[in-house]
């Protein structure tokens, strides 16, 4: 929608006559005002559904809602750029944080209004016959009747996503799929929901966890704090650092495997 958004906005713009920054600014100001939309509309569903599921009271919920929204409107502009100027967002330096559909609305707009910018046509045309490769194989596997299916979307993630989120996701599947035959190979196949739950909800509280650090972690590189030490500073050799560092992903898969294997539908 933000896409679709995006594109309705600078028609337009260029019809009104607008060209530039202030056009590029007024595009992305009307998809910014469309996304938050969309993004608190799909919260709001989400809440309301959990909410009925638990048997909760729709008018608190929606009070909450309202000043959840409200409190969100003053907290993230100076999160953002609190992180921006710790880190960076989509600048594309080392240890910047990563913007890849902010960075795509920001490609689109510029070629939109700048004579002298251009998209990469030949990578979005391969795009396009990949889709419709990946649609053609998938309607086949269907009729098929195979398992296996070849979804665009996760296609579409893994490829625009960074490494560092990427890989993850990859490793958290893998995990979900042992979690999952494992129980269906003991005769506990509707026991694999209860259990790959938990795993959801402690991958969501590593998620929460990693943001809520960043974010702790960049008010003293703002406040040009200096902290009382660094990771990378106490392993100075790179060899070493890389296997400190696997070694911390290897605890963090298996504590993710254990909590899955520990839910009350895993007595194995």
């Amino acid at each position: 929608m933000t896409i679709c958004t995006v594109l309705f906005a600078a028609l337009v713009m260029i019809l009104l006559g607008l060209k530039g920054i202030p056009a590029i600014v007024a595009t992305l100001g009307v998809a910014g005002v469309v996304c938050c939309a969309a993004c608190t509309a799909g919260d709001v569903s989400q809440d309301l559904k959990t909410g009925q599921l638990v048997g909760a009271t729709p008018r608190a919920q929606q009070w909450t809602m309202m000043v959840g929204a409200l409190v969100a409107a003053f907290v993230i502009s100076p999160v953002l750029s609190l992180l921006h100027n710790a880190y960076g967002i989509g600048t594309d330096a080392p240890g910047s944080l990563k913007a890849p559909q902010a960075s795509l609305f920001a490609k689109i707009t510029e070629t939109m209004f700048t004579p002298d910018a251009s998209l990469q046509w030949g990578m979005i045309s391969i795009g396009i016959a990949s889709a419709i490769g990946m649609i053609i194989l998938n309607k086949w596997l269907e009729a098929k009747q195979y398992s296996f299916r070849a979804y665009i979307m996760p296609v579409a993630v893994g490829i625009y996503l960074p490494w560092s989120l990427s890989l993850p996701i990859l490793f958290g599947g893998i995990i979900a799929f042992m979690i999952e035959k494992k129980l269906k190979k003991a005769g506990q196949g509707e026991d694999a929901k209860t259990a790959l739950q938990d795993g959801i909800l402690f991958s969501s509280g590593l998620i929460a966890g990693e943001s809520i650090a960043g974010i702790l972690l960049a008010i003293p590189i703002v406040a040009g704090v200096k902290l009382p030490f660094e990771i990378k500073a106490l392993v100075s050799n790179d060899a070493l650092f890389s296997l400190v560092s696997a070694a911390l992903l290897g605890i963090m898969l298996y504590s993710l495997y254990a909590t899955g294997r520990r839910s009350k539908s895993m007595r194995y």
